[in-house]
């Protein structure tokens, strides 16, 4: 509040007040008396007053009084709060300040520039400037100090920090380490794929051991999921090369950011029980053949391996050893001394050592007689440029697999029928399992 006082010499005056180039303010009070009183002074009341005296026989006016209104500094009555927030959710900072005269109102980042996803809105009302700053989708990196400024022609304040805290979520584990069992000198790959809002950190561990063993390698990958932006996701894996049966055991990922950590652990199992490379595969053989071997398999494993070939029985409906017809029934070959009909059937081996079984697959044995020759021509004498039919019939065994067939030879040289001096006719006779050829070779010669 301001007041200025006129005193005159003489009394009964009327009083007047002026103000150079503008007018009163109409908060002014006392404008017709001798002292003028402003309430709520502002900038626009600064300037030159003078007050103006009349009665019956004139008037006068006093000298200008400057008045000059100094702007004070805003003054903040309500500071910004701090605040946590979830990642991706919204912060939200309030700001107000009271200041007479223009007043705007910035906000600002300790140490770093604002976000890109801020939106400020500034409200006035009288005196008072109020702003409020939201971040929206907030994600780690918005984290750190936030403060207003606010400026009138006096100068400016700044207002306390408020903190923005963003929580994230501890890591999740989308794709976990499993379990698994190779075998001694292969290569094995364990992997897990996590993900969080915040940088995550990797390591393996195997329980019971201080460190990886001398063999193994770590390698990441980051990947893109399609979960939600700002996501970071690495797929670790751990690879064991040459596996030994030392390796065996447990091994863990553990994921960590700055909420906690996750694990997960899977089983490594070095499989030396024997391993089938070759499989016996299915034949057919003529009986009363000696010695024969018959079936084989390749195996391999740790230690001493042993095989027992077995025989299915239908009758009793399980697998028993082969007949005493057998040379060798515990070797990788199964041999017969004497192959007869009674030899027919369906065979396995089990290999074994000390660490485990294992069984082949199946394999057939078919035994036939051998084709018999019932009928055959006998030596021919021929005079040069005559004609000479030879006859050849045979029989097959009645459960052979394979049709019979006749072939013609003239030392080693296949016979074909070649339409002028070679004809050959066949007939075949699969009711009585019968094979008729005859061989016509025309003007013969030497």
């Amino acid at each position: 509040m301001l007041s200025v006082k006129c005193l005159p010499l003489f009394t009964n005056f009327n009083y007047s007040w002026e103000m150079k180039n503008d007018k009163v303010s109409s908060r002014a009070q006392g404008v017709n008396t001798g002292v003028l009183t402003i309430a709520n002074l502002k900038p626009e009341d600064s300037g030159e007053y003078r007050c103006v005296m009349s009665n019956s026989t004139g008037k006068i006016a006093s000298g200008y009084a400057l008045i000059t209104v100094k702007v004070a500094l805003p003054v903040i009555i309500k500071q910004p709060k701090s605040t946590v927030v979830e990642i991706h959710g919204t912060a939200t900072f309030e700001c107000t300040a009271r200041s007479y005269g223009f007043a705007s109102i910035t906000w600002k980042r300790l140490n770093s520039e604002l976000p890109l996803t801020v939106n400020v809105t500034v409200t006035k009302s009288l005196n008072e400037i109020t702003s409020v700053l939201r971040i929206d989708k907030v994600i780690g990196f918005y984290k750190g100090s936030y403060y207003c400024v606010i400026t009138n022609s006096a100068g400016f304040v700044n207002s306390t920090f408020a903190k923005c805290v963003v929580t994230v979520p501890c890591p999740e584990m989308i794709i976990t380490p499993s379990p698994a069992k190779v075998r001694p000198r292969a290569n094995v790959t364990f992997s897990c794929l996590a993900w969080s809002y915040s940088g995550l950190v990797y390591r393996w561990n195997r329980i019971n051991y201080s460190i990886l063993p001398t063999n193994a390698s770590v390698s990441f990958q980051d990947k893109s999921l399609p979960i939600d932006a700002g996501c970071f996701a690495t797929v670790y894996e751990l690879t064991i090369f040459h596996v030994q049966i030392l390796d065996e055991g447990f091994y863990c990922c553990v994921v960590s950011n700055e909420c906690g950590s996750v694990t997960k652990c899977a089983h490594l199992e070095v499989n030396t029980s024997p391993t089938i490379i070759v499989q016996p595969r299915s034949h057919t053989f003529n009986r009363h053949r000696r010695h024969l071997e018959v079936l084989k398999i390749v195996a391999t494993g740790v230690g001493r391996i042993r095989y027992q070939w077995q025989k299915f029985n239908a009758t009793s409906n399980s697998w028993v050893l082969p007949s005493r017809r057998v040379l060798r029934q515990t070797t990788p070959i199964l041999t017969f001394r004497v192959l007869t009909k009674e030899d027919e059937g369906t065979y396995r081996c089990v290999v074994s050592n000390n660490d485990g079984i294992v069984v082949s697959d199946n394999a057939n044995i078919a035994v036939y007689d051998a084709p018999n020759i019932t009928y055959y021509s006998a030596s021919v004498l021929a005079f040069e440029g005559n004609n000479v039919e030879l006859i050849c019939n045979a029989t097959n065994d009645v459960d052979a697999i394979h049709p019979l067939q006749i072939s013609w030879y003239n030392g080693t040289q296949l016979l074909k029928s070649d339409g002028q001096h070679i004809a050959i006719y066949t007939t075949n006779n699969s009711t009585a399992h019968q094979v008729f050829s005859l061989l016509i070779l025309e003007s013969v010669n030497h």
